[in-house]
């Protein structure tokens, strides 16, 4: 697995809890992963 797969998986686990569990760091967690997964997204894009 590469990072953009850790990202996005992290973010889905997160996303998911979060989603039934009201938890902020659950929700900054979920955000940076996106911001992440986003970056390396892109940045592959470009190469």
């Amino acid at each position: 697995m590469d990072l953009f797969q850790i990202a996005l998986v992290v973010f889905l686990l997160c996303y998911g809890v979060n989603y039934f569990v009201k938890n902020e760091t659950l929700g900054a967690v979920a955000a940076i992963a996106a911001v992440v997964a986003g970056v390396v997204g892109l940045v592959r894009l470009v190469q």
